[in-house]
């Protein structure tokens, strides 16, 4: 996946449609602004940026349209929040999929919740297609198993099949050697085979993270919607938490929610966590909840 030819001409094709003035920035470049300045269109870059891996992401989670889309607002919402306290910008996107990841479940747990009277009262069932029902069953199965990765492991794996960089690439964000990064994916496959076939499920570990990298590369998500949230972040960045309601409701108690909860996290980061020590620093933040934010 991640040095398929196709990656190029995607990377291109994004290239093309990104906000212009904003197409070189770093994402450390954006969020300071974004902090600083409250720059809208600097968010907007970056929801543009992340914003169809996360709404993949939340969509193998939760598995419902409307909730979906809730928890996909509700992970920029927290972005929007911490923009000024993250420590490893280069990090962004593993930090984005550990938050999308996080609320996406909040999501579906509130949502089985307000419905479950609903499918008690009307016992109406929709099936899909068994084929693409079994697709989206492994998909959110294997979100989970990325998510039970140890740091060293998932932010390589984040990094190259859910953002779509080149191993290359990848060892440039973490300052390591392509060798290593190549090992602590090859090792990240193998973990989640045995994991995926302790759970009764056999099949090409690569192929299916490849196959979970589609709806990002398919650029989802609205340039309506991505001006929307950057608007409202702006506001919430204001302190002006009832302007920045005009996003779904849902989607703002959902941020609250899961700032809540990461400020009730304690740092506890493992000691020995990589392969080699340009990634040990690196790598201790990036868990999405863990060292990122100060």
């Amino acid at each position: 996946m991640a040095d398929q030819p196709l990656a190029p001409v995607i990377r291109y094709l994004r290239k093309l449609t990104a906000p212009k003035g904003n197409i070189d920035a770093t994402d450390a470049e954006l969020l300071a602004r974004f902090a600083a300045h409250r720059e809208e269109e600097a968010f907007t870059a970056l929801v543009h940026r992340y914003g169809p891996m996360v709404l993949a992401v939340c969509r193998r989670i939760v598995r419902d349209a409307h909730a979906a889309e809730d928890a996909f607002q509700a992970t920029f919402l927290v972005l929007a929040r911490k923009a000024g306290s993250l420590t490893q910008p280069e990090l962004l996107g593993p930090w984005l999929y550990g938050v999308a990841s996080r609320t996406a479940r909040k999501a579906k747990i509130e949502t089985a919740r307000r419905n479950s009277h609903e499918r008690r009262a009307v016992r109406v069932q929709v099936v899909e297609p068994d084929d693409e029902c079994e697709r989206q069953e492994l998909r959110a199965v294997l979100d989970e198993e990325i998510q039970r990765l140890p740091e060293r492991y998932r932010v390589p794996v984040v990094l190259c099949y859910l953002q779509g960089q080149t191993n290359a690439q990848a060892a440039d964000c973490l300052g390591c050697s392509r060798g290593t990064v190549a090992t602590l994916l090859a090792r990240a496959r193998e973990k989640l085979r045995r994991r995926l076939a302790q759970r009764g499920i056999g099949l090409s570990i690569g192929a299916a993270l490849a196959a979970m990298a589609e709806p990002v590369n398919s650029g989802a998500v609205s340039i309506a919607f991505e001006q929307s949230i950057g608007k409202a972040a702006v506001l919430l960045a204001a302190g002006q938490t009832q302007a920045a309601g005009a996003l779904a409701a849902q989607a703002v108690a959902l941020a609250k929610a899961v700032c809540k909860g990461m400020r009730k996290e304690k740092l506890n980061v493992p000691q020995t966590l990589s392969a080699c020590s340009a990634i040990k620093g690196s790598l201790a933040c990036a868990t999405g909840w863990r060292g990122f934010v100060r």
